[in-house]
C-alpha cells in the first residue's frame, strides 16, 4: 500500500515537473508578447516598482512566469513554488534579470531562426 502510494506520488509530481518544462520552451506566439519584456524592463528598471506589479506583468508572459518558477524550484528543491509572488521572492532581482536575459536571449535566436525560415 505504502509503495503504491508513493509510486502514484511520484507519477504526478513527474507530471507537474514536465508539463512545467513544456511551458518554459518558447514559441513563435511568445515573440507577439516582446512589448510585454519591454515594459517588464522598464519596471525592472524604476526603485518605486513593487513586488505586485511586478507579478502581474510577469503572469502575462507565461513563459517568463514558467522559468521564474523553474529557477525558484533550483533553490527550494523540497518544496513546490506554484504561486509566482513566491517565486520571485525566492529567486530575487539577480534571479529575475538572469531570467529575463537568458529568455532575450532565446527570443532573439527563435527570430532569426524564423527570419531565415522565410527566406
Amino acid at each position: 500500500m505504502l509503495v503504491a502510494c508513493i509510486v502514484q506520488f511520484r507519477q504526478s509530481r513527474g507530471s507537474r515537473v514536465s508539463s512545467s518544462l513544456d511551458r518554459t520552451k518558447l514559441t513563435p506566439a511568445d515573440l507577439k508578447r516582446l512589448d510585454l519584456v519591454k515594459e517588464l524592463l522598464g519596471l525592472l528598471n524604476d526603485p518605486y516598482v513593487g513586488p505586485y506589479k511586478l507579478a502581474e506583468t510577469i503572469t502575462h508572459i507565461p513563459v517568463f512566469a514558467a522559468r521564474c518558477r523553474r529557477e525558484a524550484a533550483l533553490y527550494r528543491p523540497r518544496s513546490e513554488v506554484e504561486d509566482i509572488e513566491r517565486a520571485l521572492n525566492v529567486i530575487g532581482n539577480r534571479g529575475i534579470e538572469k531570467v529575463l536575459l537568458e529568455l532575450l536571449e532565446d527570443m532573439t535566436i527563435l527570430n532569426a531562426d524564423l527570419d531565415a525560415a522565410k527566406r
